[in-house]
């Protein structure tokens, strides 16, 4: 669970990070 570049703009969104690129 490492995205600090989609945490920066969803940290509300976790799910996001997943799609970011985990």
């Amino acid at each position: 669970m490492e995205c600090p570049k989609c945490h920066s703009d969803n940290l509300e969104d976790s799910g996001f990070c997943s799609k970011c690129g985990t």
